[in-house]
């Protein structure tokens, strides 16, 4: 599955599958590959403990959350949600005010 993210070779690790600690962010970029290894597994476990069959195009496309259409104001509004939920009352509220300003115009 392509990440968007691009390495040298010799910054990359076969064996293990990770990035080498040479790389400058490879401590990020080792946490984003294991989060995005985390998400297909979690929906390759679902679809098993509901016996739903599922092809690995489908869990890929799930992962890159395709297929869900969610419009601007839902997904800012789910943002909103998730930063006043964390606890990030700073950032939630300046985006809920420029929310509410581009849904107005």
């Amino acid at each position: 599955m392509f990440t968007g993210k691009y390495i040298l070779e010799k910054d990359w690790d076969n064996v293990l599958g990770r990035v080498k600690k040479s790389h400058i962010n490879s401590a990020r970029l080792n946490n984003y590959l294991l989060k995005k290894l985390t998400e297909v597994d979690s929906i390759a476990l679902e679809a098993d403990a509901s016996k739903e069959y599922i092809t690995s195009k489908q869990i890929k496309n799930k992962a890159k959350h395709k297929g869900r259409t969610v419009s601007f104001f839902q997904f800012g509004a789910e943002r909103v949600t998730n930063r006043y939920q964390a606890g990030k009352f700073s950032t939630c509220k300046g985006e809920l005010s420029m929310l509410i300003n581009v849904r107005e115009f």
